[in-house]
């Protein structure tokens, strides 16, 4: 790579976007007078981005990613993003920080969030050409999946959620976008029975709902009405993690979806579930996490 190139963008969480025609993680930032595009290839109206993201939006379901969507640039030695597609889906640094048809200069550490999909972060240095090849892919490849549940004293498990499909979910706690989630009691709030708990459901901004897993794309684009804005949790409690619904609505399970494996919050009912290495946790009619437990 040219030593001219001073910054990168940095796709967040374990994705990749297709900068050029190639599946990159780190992407090289332009020299003066150079810019990156952002958007979803048409041929047809020959638009054709540097970052094409048509995966994201027809495979992804990200309706909200347009076709000529943002710019990066430098200009006077300044960095700047642009927005121009003023439908309010692109953000810097926290999803609730819009700019709309708006260019804002950013600096590194920058997060500029693309829809519902993407979070690149502006970096000084050349790209490195070790990426990660594929969503499947965790942390360590020595790392491996425990037979079963029960661990040597002297082992630890590190335990993730992978999102089934083909659509990355925020995660607040890395305020970014991933198909893969580490359960990492360290990185979350108390609740009100002072437990650690990620709390999963769909954001309400009228609100100020803001889920550690938001389900909102679910809920809007796909019309799925029985997905709450507090929907459930996973709940760190005498070192072992629980799935527990909180909505009540009848739309929660484990592992299938049938009356033996659903959980239901009521007044008389904690509807928790101990998870399990290979557990689903099944939200509604769209949201499907696979657990999986790995050793250190």
């Amino acid at each position: 790579m040219s030593q001219e190139v001073q910054y990168k963008l940095i796709v967040e969480g374990n994705l990749k976007v297709l900068f050029k025609g190639v599946w990159m993680k780190e992407i090289p930032f332009p020299v003066e007078g150079d810019e990156i595009t952002i958007g979803v290839m048409d041929p047809e109206n020959n638009i054709f981005p540097d970052i094409n993201l048509r995966a994201y939006r027809l495979d992804g379901g990200d309706p909200y990613i347009s076709r000529k969507h943002a710019r990066f640039f430098m200009e006077d030695g300044k960095i700047f993003i642009e927005d121009f597609c003023r439908n309010n889906s692109t953000s810097i640094n926290n999803k609730i920080d819009i700019i709309n048809g708006e260019k804002k200069e950013i600096q590194v550490g920058t997060k500029v969030f693309i829809s519902e999909s993407i979070v690149l972060r502006l970096e000084e240095g050349d790209v490195e050409q070790d990426v990660i090849e594929s969503k499947e892919m965790l942390p360590d490849d020595n790392l491996e999946s425990t037979e079963d549940n029960e661990l040597d004293n002297d082992e630890k498990a590190l335990v993730y959620l992978e999102v089934n499909g083909q659509i990355p979910l925020f995660f607040k706690p890395k305020n970014s976008f991933s198909y893969m989630i580490e359960l990492n009691p360290t990185e979350w709030a108390n609740d009100i029975d002072g437990f650690p708990a990620l709390q999963i459901g769909r954001r309400s901004t009228e609100d100020e709902i803001y889920p550690d897993i938001d389900l909102w794309k679910f809920y809007f684009n796909d019309g799925d009405e029985y997905i709450a804005r507090r929907h459930a949790r996973i709940v760190y409690e005498d070192n072992k993690f629980y799935f527990q619904d909180l909505s009540g609505k009848g739309s929660t399970w484990v592992n299938q979806k049938d009356e033996d494996h659903r959980l239901i919050h009521s007044d008389t009912n904690e509807a928790k579930h101990e998870i399990q290495d290979g557990d689903k946790l099944i939200i509604s009619d769209s949201a499907v996490f696979t657990v999986t437990f790995v050793t250190q």
